[in-house]
């Protein structure tokens, strides 16, 4: 990749005692969405705002490569997630605006762009038989990928779909073009499915909407029964070395994360660990209480759905709306020990950490802040 100007380095990317923290441009209605990290260190980090631009930041000198930023092709569109299939396809996913889903190839050695798929896997359309009238329907909640060549995606419609996209013009990026199709995954959700994962161990999908999650295997004919868990399911995670632990990020006010060992009973008992932070308005000097601080009253925030953390390892990681980034170890699990390894502080909330390598990242706002786990 052909670095940046030392310029863009110095105005793009800064490092102090809080992190090296990398700016976004700022654009009008665009809170941060996702933060995404290929495993290939030569193909940079995507961050996706919510109207649908994107920008890509090198991941080895942790600048954002200016010259490859997308700005959002119009005003009409509403990121509600993203992921990354085959370590460099950037998939968005809309609940209004002119498609449901875009792609964007990212190269090493080539400038990305923006593809608009014109296949609508969820209904735009909620029918009211009895009174013969209409609305529109929101397309996609969520997204969770599942191979190079396909992800799945949750919609409004309560609905669960399965993606297959066709790459044809090779891979070029300036010529590449998408087919896409997909099929209905049997699920019986009452509301939207806000929260996917995909276990490639087991061939099963886990989807969460409201306070059920189901656990699907991707061939199945028939919808497994879905199972009330303790709070709104925001994120699902399947942990990435041991897939038989599941991670839940659910809206309580004090404990977000929620661990289960698929190997004892699945979801229909207490969680196996369960531990967050309660996140508060800030104080005067922009410290925030912890939780169980004491002191005058306050109202605490659960956040938002968009928030989304990230297992590896040991490590879970999560950011919060007042800035502070969590990493907890729980290599103690079994005796119900979870320790605060890392806390981190940043000025802007956060809306994606991500564990890369040694890193903690957060993104959200109109910045990336980076911290290494080694102490340096």
């Amino acid at each position: 990749m052909s670095p940046d100007s030392d310029q863009d380095e110095r105005e793009l990317g800064k490092t102090s005692p809080g992190g090296h923290t990398v700016v976004i441009p700022k654009a009008e209605f665009a809170r941060g969405r996702r933060l995404l990290a290929p495993n290939d260190q030569d193909v940079p980090f995507a961050t996706i705002l919510m109207r649908g631009d994107a920008h890509f930041i090198d991941q080895r000198r942790k600048v954002r490569i200016s010259r490859w930023s997308l700005p959002a092709a119009d005003d009409s569109r509403h990121v509600e997630d993203a992921c990354l299939i085959g370590d460099n396809i950037v998939v968005v996913g809309y609940n209004k605006g002119p498609c449901q889903v875009s792609l964007i190839p990212v190269q090493a050695d080539q400038p990305p762009r923006r593809i608009d798929l014109t296949y609508r896997a969820h209904s735009t359309v909620i029918e009211n038989r009895a009174s013969g009238t209409s609305s529109p329907n929101p397309g996609i909640a969520c997204l969770a990928p599942v191979a190079d060549d396909s992800f799945l995606s949750g919609g409004h419609d309560k609905t669960v779909r399965h993606w297959k996209v066709t790459r044809n013009g090779g891979k070029n990026a300036k010529t590449a073009a998408f087919l896409a199709e997909s099929e209905r995954i049997p699920t019986q959700h009452g509301q939207a499915v806000q929260a996917l994962a995909f276990s490639s161990w087991n061939n099963a999908l886990y989807s969460g909407s409201g306070d059920f999650i189901a656990t699907t295997r991707l061939d199945a004919r028939a919808p497994a029964e879905p199972v009330r868990v303790s709070g709104k399911i925001n994120q699902v995670h399947v942990h990435p070395q041991d897939p038989r632990l599941i991670a839940l990020e659910v809206d309580h006010m004090d404990y977000q994360v929620h661990f289960y060992d698929t190997r004892e009973r699945g979801f229909g008992r207490r969680p196996w660990l369960e531990f967050g932070y309660r996140a508060a308005p800030p104080m005067r000097g922009g410290a925030s209480r912890p939780a169980g601080g004491g002191g005058a009253s306050f109202t605490p925030k659960t956040g938002s759905r968009y928030i989304r953390g990230s297992a590896m390892n040991s490590l879970f990681a999560r950011g919060y709306a007042d800035g502070v980034v969590l990493v907890w170890d729980y290599r103690k699990g079994a005796q119900k020990e979870v320790l605060e390894r890392f806390q981190f502080r940043r000025e802007l909330e956060v809306a994606h950490t991500v564990l890369t390598g040694a890193n903690v990242v957060a993104y959200g706002g109109h910045s990336a802040t980076f911290w290494s786990t080694l102490g340096e």
